[in-house]
């Protein structure tokens, strides 16, 4: 997931065909870096969702 985001914003080493071998744990170094990817997104969605409710909440309430 990661190497797809990078590769979205820096397109190098482009090909029709990949050389990556299939996963075979879910320990493997890959897996761990798109949970955390994944995670980071998720938790700035959430922070900047509850960023968003208060801020709009405050200036309701300073009418």
């Amino acid at each position: 997931m990661l190497r797809y985001f990078t590769t979205f914003f820096l397109p190098t080493d482009l090909s029709a065909d990949s050389d990556w071998k299939v996963v075979s744990s879910i320990l493997d170094i890959r897996v761990a870096a798109g949970v955390v990817f994944i995670a980071v997104i998720w938790m700035y969605r959430n922070f900047t969702e509850t960023l968003f409710t208060i801020r709009l909440k405050v200036l309701l309430y300073m009418r």
